[in-house]
């Protein structure tokens, strides 16, 4: 494909590409030196499946036209400066084909979704891998997770995550691995994680908690 434009422009992406590439439907930048904010032309490309714009230098918010991209399969914004709060800055509603979704090793803040409004992540139920490990979230992990029927991959870890695991968790019977790791969770963990029958790595350490009887059930999953 021929553009006139440069890609890039002082480290930043261009924004005029984006008019230009419409009919992209895979976008992969991994592993540049881009700087400056995701422009909000991106929310142009419309039939993009994947997008990966990760180990990249982009601070600021994610512009909320990513919510156009509704044919998503795939989003990768993991190891940036990003910044802001999940639910409010990025406009994932409407993302109903989203698979995979990493955000991790940014810098995003406050509290996870209640997965119960629409708006923020309630209608994310083909999401299958789910990163957002390495920000600085805070508060509970919201029982609304159990939503998410098809994920087997949750990591949560080395956020600032407080009070007890909610027992719904158990509930995501397609669970093979999750990491909830270096948080300041506390409490027994819900020994409903021993229905998870797929589960194969569960990752603890560095929080508050014990470890119930009932994770026994779990006989080739790996605890630590």
């Amino acid at each position: 494909m021929s553009c006139d434009t440069p890609l890039v422009e002082n480290g930043e992406l261009d924004p005029l590409l984006f008019p230009k590439w419409n009919r992209l439907e895979f976008l992969e930048l991994h592993n540049n030196n881009f700087t400056g904010t995701i422009p909000s032309e991106i929310g142009l490309l419309v039939d993009l499946v994947e997008l990966g714009l990760s180990s990249n230098r982009f601070h600021g918010f994610v512009p909320s036209e990513i919510g156009n991209l509704t044919n998503l399969d795939g989003l990768a914004l993991h190891r940036n400066y990003l910044s802001g709060s999940i639910p409010t800055s990025l406009g994932l509603a409407n993302l109903t084909s989203l698979r995979a979704l990493d955000l991790s090793e940014n810098y995003f803040s406050g509290y996870l979704p209640q997965w119960q409004n629409p708006s923020e992540f309630g209608k994310l139920n083909k999401l299958a891998v789910l990163d957002l490990s390495s920000n600085q979230l805070v508060g509970e992990i919201p029982k609304q997770l159990s939503r998410l029927t098809r994920l087997y991959q949750l990591n949560l870890s080395n956020n600032q995550l407080s009070d007890q695991v909610p027992p719904e968790i158990g509930e995501l019977s397609s669970l093979e691995d999750l990491d909830i790791s270096e948080n300041k969770l506390s409490g027994q963990i819900p020994g409903r994680l021993g229905e998870c029958s797929k589960l194969r790595n569960l990752c603890l350490k560095k929080n508050n908690g014990s470890i119930p009887f009932q994770l026994r059930n779990l006989y080739l999953c790996r605890v630590y």
